[in-house]
């Protein structure tokens, strides 16, 4: 699931990414012992870069670019 993470950020399909961590997050919070560990982290780590990217990359607007800037730093202060 990672790797299908980076080739969709590598294709710049920022939006897209969003499902997929969520799934990528609901595995890591079910399997015993991953809540505590390193691994939701990244998940987090993603998201923000996520957020960040949509930000620089395709959004305009500059409230949007706003919000999407907060998303990025709650999920990347996580």
């Amino acid at each position: 699931m990672l790797k299908q993470y980076d080739q969709l950020m590598a294709g710049k399909k920022y939006r897209e990414v969003f499902p997929l961590l969520d799934s990528i997050e609901a595995v890591f919070s079910n399997v015993p012992g991953y809540g505590n560990s390193f691994e939701p982290g990244l998940v987090y780590n993603n998201r923000g870069s996520a957020f960040l990217s949509l930000a620089l990359y395709e959004v305009k607007d500059s409230t949007e670019k706003k919000q999407l800037l907060n998303f990025a730093m709650k999920n990347l202060d996580t």
